[in-house]
Order: structure tokens, then sequence, then C-alpha cells
């Protein structure tokens, strides 16, 4: 009785922790944070500085994609690439709509991979 106690206790505090295939190993992994921190950029028109966080982001992505794509399908897999090519373009052409509606499909597709 005592081990299942054990058991239930190991199996509650690893289902409450935070998935390790999402968890960013360092600062340049962490997706969501290059996201906001680019939505932030954009609205505020540093086109310079948003060119920068577009390439952290598509770093970051490449850094941690293999690791995130052992828990999401592979069709989750190519929007966020291709999400991330297209934020990329819309703000080397510095055009703030279309780079801000990539951003929120860029959040929710995230949203989506890290919740798996």
């Amino acid at each position: 009785m005592k081990r299942i106690g054990i058991l239930f206790l190991v199996l509650l505090f690893a289902t409450s922790c935070q998935n390790p295939f999402k968890a960013p190993f360092n600062e340049k992994q962490d997706i969501k944070h290059w996201i906001l921190k680019a939505e932030k950029e954009i609205a505020k028109d540093n086109w310079k500085e948003s060119k920068d966080i577009a390439r952290e982001l598509s770093d970051g992505w490449v850094s941690i994609r293999k690791r995130v794509s052992l828990n999401a399908s592979s069709d989750e897999m190519t929007q966020m690439d291709i999400a991330i090519e297209q934020f990329k373009v819309y703000v080397n052409q510095e055009d703030k709509t279309v780079a801000l509606a990539e951003i929120e499909r860029l959040k929710q597709l995230w949203q989506t991979i890290a919740s798996l």
C-alpha cells in the first residue's frame, strides 16, 4: 500500500511539471518570449529591433524544433515553420499590419504545440 502511495505521488508530481520537451534550455529557445518581444517592438514601429528579434525567433525555433517535434504533429511543425518564415518576410518589408497578424498566428501555434 505504501508503494502505491509513493507511485501516486511521483506520477502526480510528473504530470504537474512543465513538459520537458517544450521547456527552453536557455533564453534563445524561449519561443514565447521572442514572440511577445517582437509584438512589442512592431507595435512601436521599431523595425531594426524587430528584424533582430525575427532572426532570434527563427534561430531559437531551429534549436528547439527537433525536441518539440517528439510531441507535436508534423502538420503543426510545418505550420510553425511557415509562420516564422512569413513573419520574417513581413518584418523585413516593415508591414506592421500583416506582421502583427502573423504574430497572433505564431502565438496560437505555439500555444497549441506547447500544450501537448
